[in-house]
């Protein structure tokens, strides 16, 4: 409930510190315990994906890659919750690698495409074809939370949303480094 009201930052959810001891109400306690629960258990799981796929990728440094895709995915999670709004987690996540890997000089040869064709190898077990295709192809691209929200695919997602919003996060990455704009 929290996090409609004020979606940018989930600090209040889960406030650290003196924060915390300023409000500890048994509901927001048991509310903060599932929230931080719920996004302890997103960040491992979307660890582990990022890991699979940069291991089915054959990614140098496979392990930095990751690690790098997950830094953003948690800064995005912790400072932009509001971008995992009406998206699939995956989205994000899928984003978050190709940053990582454009950043660490593995872009073009590590490029969206074959990000898409890893994944939907990877799940076409556990997704229908629709399920994959939509979490390629129907983004949403509009920042408010509406159901006439425009549309358009991941590479859009990543030029147009993505990237303006995690540019204070990838800036640390590699200093001086041009901005990387997807061709779809």
């Amino acid at each position: 409930h929290k996090l409609k009201q004020n979606p940018t930052t989930w600090k209040e959810v889960c406030p650290t510190g003196t924060e915390k001891e300023a409000d500890s109400t048994a509901s927001n306690d048991k509310e903060r315990i599932f929230v931080r629960y719920v996004l302890r258990n997103l960040v491992k799981v979307s660890r582990r994906r990022t890991l699979a796929l940069c291991v089915h990728l054959s990614v140098p440094e496979t392990s930095a890659v990751a690690s790098k895709a997950m830094m953003v995915f948690v800064n995005m999670l912790y400072h932009r919750v509001d971008m995992f709004i009406d998206r699939h987690p995956d989205q994000l996540m899928l984003c978050s690698l190709y940053l990582a890997c454009s950043k660490m000089k593995l872009a073009p040869t590590v490029g969206f495409q074959k990000i898409k064709d890893a994944y939907m190898e990877m799940n076409e077990r556990f997704y229908d074809t629709s399920t994959l295709n939509s979490i390629f192809y129907e983004v949403k691209l509009s920042e408010l939370p509406s159901s006439n929200a425009k549309r358009g695919n991941l590479v859009s997602f990543y030029n147009e949303v993505f990237t303006p919003n995690v540019r204070p996060f990838w800036k640390s990455f590699v200093k001086g480094a041009p901005r990387n704009r997807v061709n779809g």
